[in-house]
């Protein structure tokens, strides 16, 4: 692995990581990756259920528009 170092600035580049110091500064795609890697699919399947009961709700009450179309002021 190639590295080049800069003392100007105390930093420390490679070909994978850069780092200031000790600690490791990430790329856009280190950080996608920990988002992809922490996001939990039963939140989406949650979300979606309570979606679908509040709407059954709301067309069950007669409401109108739906959920998506109100502003929050109207919430």
């Amino acid at each position: 692995m190639e590295t080049l170092s800069t003392s100007s600035n105390n930093s420390t580049k490679t070909n994978k990581l850069t780092t200031y110091e000790r600690f490791v500064i990430p790329t856009n795609k280190d950080l996608q990756a920990i988002q992809a890697y922490s996001h939990v699919a039963n939140t989406d399947d949650s979300t979606k259920t309570w979606m679908n009961l509040f709407n059954s709700y709301r067309e069950a009450a007669n409401f109108t528009n739906s959920l998506e179309l109100l502003d929050d002021t109207t919430l």
